[in-house]
């Protein structure tokens, strides 16, 4: 089976779908992960195919401005600060992002889970699919 999986964030939230991966693989699937470019060196060296999604999150929590808004506490505008930069990439993801899944059996990801009779967000740009199984 041709898995993908989708990994977006920091080191801690890529690192699970790594290893994800190399089980997959282990057990027989062909497997592409598509993540920030600055994990390509971590995915290609667990193995897996390797798609590169815009952005680098460690760079963006590095940053000056993140770290000034992090020593001033305030969660909303971190909050602020985080989504602007998720909604300046967007674009980029979809594009991305649809390349990566091509010819995917399965795809994976851990982005948007939401409860299964809650509607997304008003800011959310996508479509919501009531699942069967969610009932």
């Amino acid at each position: 089976m041709k898995i993908t999986l989708f990994a977006l964030g920091s080191q801690g939230d890529v690192q699970p779908y790594l290893a994800l991966g190399a089980g997959l693989k282990q057990a027989g699937h062909t497997v592409a992960i598509a993540s920030h470019e600055n994990f390509e060196a971590a995915a290609r060296g667990a193995g897996l195919a390797f798609w590169p999604m815009h952005g680098n999150t460690q760079a963006l929590m590095a940053g000056t401005e993140m770290q000034a808004l992090l020593r001033r506490g305030n969660f909303l505008a971190l909050q602020r600060y985080t989504a602007a930069a998720a909604q300046e990439a967007a674009g980029h993801w979809a594009a991305q992002g649809l390349a990566a899944a091509q010819g995917a059996d399965l795809i994976v990801t851990g982005l948007g889970v939401r409860a299964p009779r809650r509607p997304p967000p008003r800011s959310c740009a996508c479509r919501w699919w009531r699942r069967p199984w969610s009932r």
